[in-house]
């Protein structure tokens, strides 16, 4: 829990217990790809709930088992059980090895806050109600929940204009993907009837004008122009 306010477990406990979406649309959990037992103890603490936990159910790296039962652990896992040991109950027979895993502080990343899509609105409205209600007897609690809750107004405006714009810009490159299509198809085309052109009037071109043509050596074009010109006629003798 090093690093991490103690309030903010009490705050999403209390609205996740006092919400009628803690079960089906409301949900606190680690955001650590590994279990952490002082996340889970701070949310019971903050939801006065308890929780059962089952070792062969969590996420947990084939490296790390493997390292942990070679007895690789950091000191900070012994200092971890001994501050809240005493509120867990582990198993009979529960090795060590397992115990330091799950104490280890390098598995204790951040909290996610999550609801079903949709009733994030609801979530907030059943929470600033419970602030309303005067739910919290103590009035510096009341005060920073209230303010983490401001935030998360905040953080929540935030995130709905982040995804309009988001499907903005996707319908936009869409569309523009879309009229790149077409114009790759027009061109296409034009290139074919290029193509149909330049071998029919291969037929009637000679082959050095023909490739003068289509190599872009000469100009193509409907011009007059005025030029000096020597003109020789001549005729065979005695032959008509």
């Amino acid at each position: 829990m090093a690093g991490f306010p103690s309030e903010v477990y009490r705050l999403s406990g209390f609205f996740a217990s006092h919400s009628s979406h803690a079960v089906e649309q409301y949900c606190l959990q680690s955001s650590s790809l590994i279990f952490s037992l002082s996340r889970i103890r701070g949310i019971c603490r903050g939801s006065k709930l308890g929780a059962q936990v089952r070792f062969d159910a969590l996420p947990l790296l084939p490296e790390a088992l493997e390292w942990a039962r070679q007895g690789v652990a950091t000191g900070a896992s012994e200092r971890n059980w001994k501050s809240y040991g005493r509120e867990v109950r582990l198993p009979e027979g529960f090795p060590d090895w397992k115990k330091k895993l799950v104490t280890d502080p390098q598995t204790s990343g951040g909290l996610l806050v999550a609801c079903a899509p949709g009733a994030e609105e609801q979530v907030i409205a059943e929470a600033q109600q419970l602030l309303d209600a005067g739910r919290f007897a103590d009035r510096v609690d009341s005060a920073f929940y209230a303010e983490l809750l401001k935030d998360y107004q905040k953080l929540y405006r935030a995130t709905r204009r982040l995804m309009r714009l988001s499907d903005h810009n996707e319908q936009q490159l869409n569309a523009m993907g879309e009229e790149q299509r077409r114009a790759n198809e027009i061109i296409a085309q034009k290139n074919r009837e290029l193509e149909t052109l330049s071998t029919k009037l291969s037929k009637y071109l000679s082959p050095q004008v023909y490739h003068s043509i289509f190599t872009g050596a000469q100009n193509v074009g409907i011009a007059s122009t005025r030029k000096k010109l020597t003109i020789f006629f001549s005729d065979v003798v005695n032959f008509t």
